[in-house]
């Protein structure tokens, strides 16, 4: 299994790379993780996420609360490429009215998962694995082409009983004291659930909130 330091120049290193991917089980047993930051760009920015790569890894129970992930491709709030793996009760949102620590509202509009392509809410890039066990994404997610609620792109893959929630604008989602999860692709390819799927599984609840520049 990999291992991650910090590095305060890019923030969190994310768990798991290419070469020494992450491989094991991880179990939040239902813990928040706030504020995770990721800044990286160029082919330095592949693969991230709080796992840049997971191999056959079990990743459940843990939730992102405002985390702001930025990269290039495959980037994903928890794994930034999975494969041959599960995500299992496991969420990615933005404080609402009330919950942050503080107890303040959150009013930034700064993305939560921005990326160029293969960028997901949950996982960038999903290749035969599955997200499942009503994870859901309340972010907002960014980036140019391919981008999705739960996964950027999915190849090979299974999706079901989760969700992508939110509307269409900021503005309107914290009138309603709601998460924001909002996915926007500059150039296209996005979806609530899954920008980009090529012989994949979709059995999800609900999608919303898709919208093209």
């Amino acid at each position: 299994a990999g291992t991650s330091t910090r590095n305060d120049a890019k923030s969190f290193a994310p768990i798991g790379s290419a070469a020494t991917p992450f491989t094991g089980t991880f179990d939040g047993n239902g813990y928040r993780i706030y504020d995770l930051s990721i800044q990286r760009t160029g082919t330095d920015g592949n693969n991230a996420g709080l796992f840049g790569v997971a191999d056959g890894a079990d990743i459940r129970g843990v939730t992102l609360v405002d985390a702001k992930i930025h990269g290039n491709e495959n980037v994903g709030g928890l794994v930034g490429l999975a494969q041959n793996g599960t995500v299992l009760r496991a969420d990615v949102v933005r404080k609402r009215d009330g919950s942050a620590r503080d107890g303040t509202m959150k009013t930034e509009a700064t993305d939560n998962v921005s990326g160029s392509a293969s960028v997901g809410g949950l996982v960038g890039m999903l290749k035969d694995s599955t997200i499942c066990g009503f994870s859901q994404n309340a972010a907002t997610v960014s980036g140019k082409q391919a981008v999705g609620g739960l996964a950027g792109s999915a190849v090979s893959a299974e999706i079901f009983d989760s969700s992508n929630t939110g509307y269409t604008s900021a503005e309107m989602n914290l009138a309603r004291g709601q998460s924001v999860g909002v996915i926007t692709a500059s150039s296209g390819r996005a979806g609530g659930l899954v920008g980009d799927a090529k012989d994949t599984v979709i059995e999800a609840r609900e999608a919303r909130a898709a919208t093209y520049n």
